[in-house]
């Protein structure tokens, strides 16, 4: 579905992600699949990397343009990375 460039592009969204996610509207957790709004992230490694305000994962992508931030997307991801 998606290509390995692409899974490594996504993944590298997941790190250091914390201006990414604060202008987001929205992200997502490739571990538990759940979508929720940036602000519900209360756990940072490195006051930069957001922990998945459910599971506690570092497995968060913000909502982009680039891409759709979907339930597929996120299970694709954890797929791939889990």
């Amino acid at each position: 579905m998606f290509n390995d460039e692409y899974q490594r592009m996504l993944h590298a969204r997941s790190m250091n992600n914390r201006g990414a996610l604060l202008d987001s509207g929205e992200c997502g957790c490739f571990f538990c699949i759940k979508t929720y709004s940036p602000d519900k992230i209360t756990a940072w490694i490195n006051d930069e990397t957001a922990k998945c305000a459910f599971c506690g994962v570092d497995a968060v992508i913000p909502e982009s343009s680039d891409y759709e931030l979907s339930e597929s997307l996120l299970l694709a991801m954890k797929e791939y990375w889990f």
